[in-house]
């Protein structure tokens, strides 16, 4: 909508300008108020959408990530938020967010304000310094199509001049002319067959309209700010710590951003969503091989007691009866090195079932001393922080439940297997 306004400001149809009271064209009146009614285009985010979560998530990050809400503050309301949110676009320029209704910014130290006739140049820490920066930087260069007569020369000064013509809410006029003007000839568009025979600006909403339905939404770079973004960096994190393999099955430790993008967009949330839209970096999406991406599965007497006696039986007989079969597998091997051997056989009874990565913590490491901390003292000096572990909780059990608390540095253990003779605590 915003685009649409800056065009009725070109045209001369902004308050108070000269040209408004001195042109006397048909519908004028008509095209007047129509240009002004965009602004009251407003619908409040409602619960369960894609605004409303990225709001809430707004809300519940700004303290951790400040530069990311640059203007708001931890006690900005919703429709603060909200507003903050509408100056953003996603993939094809639709917004990411609607205007809320019924917002009125109170300061400029607040946020966003409508700045008027007022000349300022942008100054590092406001809003609207934010905006001109992130346009030059990654908008106008990735999406030259949304600044329409703009080149990607133009200066910081024009940059700001353009967006506060596209909205007085976003940046004040500058107060300083730029040295030089960076104009480029727009490219010509097709109109829409739905949208010609329109006056100018139900034309330029009906392409506005359009062009938001029409858009590829299974293709969204995750951006700074959104839940997904957070999530993506989240488990970047957790590959290179080796923590929680489990956790995304399928994914190699130096997976790329997009490659994680993509694999979050294949799961769930509570609301059946998925967590990330798709990226549009196809190569990441087809480097993930979608064999290896289902959950994990490791094998127990309970949970899959085929698939467990079957791993039992290799070490007991399969190995001395058919040694061929069994290259390079011995009883000193994991119960998950022989069980993801068996996954390899289509027709065996743990055929595609890998089981879950694992490392049991070595003598000496930092998991090994918290594991032996917690037998020895943990269990007896703080019992409500170690709720169903006792003094006959083996150490592997310790391990996992450390494992599980995002604070410590334990992998998930392998478990004991049934060949072994002890615990499995390997040397350093």
């Amino acid at each position: 909508a915003c685009g649409v306004l800056g065009w009725a400001a070109s045209s001369g149809l902004r308050s108070g300008s000269n040209a408004v009271t001195t042109r006397s064209e048909p519908h004028q009146e008509e095209l007047i108020q129509e240009a002004f009614s965009l602004k009251a285009q407003c619908r409040d985010a409602k619960v369960g959408s894609d605004c409303y979560r990225d709001v809430k998530y707004a809300q519940d990050h700004i303290k951790q990530h400040p530069g990311w809400y640059v203007g708001l503050h931890p006690n900005s309301g919703f429709k603060a938020f909200q507003h903050f949110l509408h100056h953003q676009r996603v993939k094809g320029g639709k917004r990411r967010c609607p205007m809320p209704c019924d917002f009125h910014p109170k300061s400029n130290d607040e946020g966003s304000t409508s700045f008027g006739d007022e000349c300022k140049d942008a100054e590092k820490g406001t809003n609207c310094y934010n905006h001109v920066t992130y346009t030059k930087r990654v908008n106008l260069p990735k999406h030259p199509e949304w600044y329409a007569g703009l080149s990607q020369k133009a200066g910081f000064l024009e940059i700001q001049s353009f967006l506060h013509e596209q909205d007085a809410d976003v940046c004040p006029t500058p107060c300083t002319k730029p040295h030089k003007i960076h104009r480029a000839k727009p490219k010509k568009k097709k109109v829409h067959a739905k949208c010609k025979n329109l006056s100018p600006l139900k034309r330029l909403l009906c392409e506005e309209k359009i062009a938001e339905e029409e858009v590829d939404e299974d293709c969204e770079d995750a951006e700074a700010g959104s839940r997904c973004f957070n999530d993506v960096l989240y488990a970047l994190k957790t590959l290179k710590e080796g923590l929680h393999l489990e956790w995304y099955p399928g994914l190699p430790v130096k997976a790329t951003r997009p490659m994680v993008q993509a694999y979050l967009h294949k799961q769930n949330d509570g609301d059946g969503s998925p967590r990330c839209p798709m990226p549009c970096d196809r190569k990441a999406v087809k480097k993930l091989d979608e064999k290896k991406l289902k959950a994990c599965h490791t094998a127990t007497k309970d949970s899959d007691k085929d698939c467990y006696n079957a791993v039992c039986w290799v070490i007991s007989t399969g190995i001395k009866k058919h040694p061929d079969w069994y290259e390079n597998i011995s009883s000193a091997d994991t119960f998950e090195t022989v069980q993801a051997r068996l996954a390899e056989d289509p027709k065996g009874k743990c055929a595609g079932r890998n089981p879950c990565p694992c490392e049991t913590a070595r003598k000496g490491g930092d998991c090994w001393n918290a594991v032996q901390w917690v037998m020895s003292r943990g269990i007896y000096d703080h019992p409500k922080w170690y709720p169903g572990l006792t003094n006959q909780s083996s150490f592997e059990e310790v391990q996992e439940r450390l494992h599980n608390d995002r604070h410590t540095k334990c992998q998930l253990p392998c478990i004991f297997a049934p060949w072994w003779d002890k615990p499995n605590v390997t040397e350093a």
